[in-house]
């Protein structure tokens, strides 16, 4: 990122977090901050580094997800198992910090509906879901796809009232959008593999 060689570069900034057994208690919390402040530490290269005439954070957005969640209760044999409702962590270029969007439960920790507007929970809300996450990530960097409803919320919820022009009354959903520029590009992909293999 720093030398403009790459525009994304993804991290495994921590592994071995699957503690379904009485290790969970003793292990998983010293794994987190490991991962914790492997991400500290990148958002403090971001933000001390210069790049022209500012920093690298104010051209980089950031994402920090895991590909599951822990079950908030434990299991008979001491751990935690896989649980759906997660989270993530946006910070960077075009994005609103110190905000929290989104919540679970208290009991089950199930995800809640949230206000797209506020990122409130609120019982007539929306689920966010990954596409909604994606959609964020692409205005943050300043690529208008068409987006509507709660990914065009959520995108201008993360820029705050100062960022730029929001993007609402779009006519396409971001997933549909981002589904469709995926599945064109494999399909591209496909076809010169095709054609490769027939000459």
């Amino acid at each position: 990122l720093a030398s403009g060689t790459s525009h994304a570069v993804s991290l495994e900034v921590v592994d071995g977090l699957d503690h379904h057994d009485e290790d969970w208690q003793s292990d998983h919390s010293a794994s987190l901050r490991v991962g914790f402040e492997a991400v500290a530490g990148l958002l403090s290269f971001l933000k001390n580094t210069p790049d022209g005439s500012g920093v690298l954070l104010d051209r980089t957005v950031v994402l920090v997800t895991s590909d599951f969640a822990r079950e908030p209760k434990l299991n008979p044999r001491g751990g935690r198992d896989h649980h759906l409702a997660s989270s993530c962590l946006v910070a960077g270029m075009n994005i609103q910090g110190g905000k929290v969007i989104g919540a679970t439960t208290d009991d089950t920790m199930a995800s809640m509906p949230i206000d797209p507007r506020s990122g409130a929970p609120s019982e007539g809300g929306i689920l966010v879901r990954p596409t909604d996450i994606h959609a964020t990530v692409l205005d943050a960097k300043g690529k208008r796809i068409k987006i509507s409803g709660i990914a065009a919320s959520l995108a201008a919820a993360s820029r705050g009232a100062d960022g730029p022009a929001g993007i609402f009354g779009a006519e396409h959903n971001a997933s549909a959008m981002i589904n469709a520029r995926i599945r064109a590009k494999f399909e591209q992909a496909r076809l010169r593999a095709q054609k490769r293999a027939s000459t």
